[in-house]
């Protein structure tokens, strides 16, 4: 009786792996929220959109009010 090989094969991961990446602690979030609204309202806004909804800048950037 013939014994089927299977093969594997290893294929390195693409991009940055979860573990490289940095989060904000929410000490660190309000620090940042509260400089971007000493510098304008406009900018608080995008910077709380962001983190609430996990835009990225571009999304954010792209955004219109309607």
């Amino acid at each position: 009786m013939a014994t089927a090989q299977i093969l594997t094969l290893r294929v390195p991961a693409i991009g940055p792996s979860r573990s490289t990446r940095a989060h904000l602690s929410p000490a660190e979030l309000l620090a940042v929220l509260e400089v971007a609204r000493a510098r304008s309202m406009r900018d608080w806004c995008m910077i709380l959109r962001a983190y609430r909804h996990g835009l990225r800048a571009s999304e954010v950037c792209n955004l219109r009010m309607a």
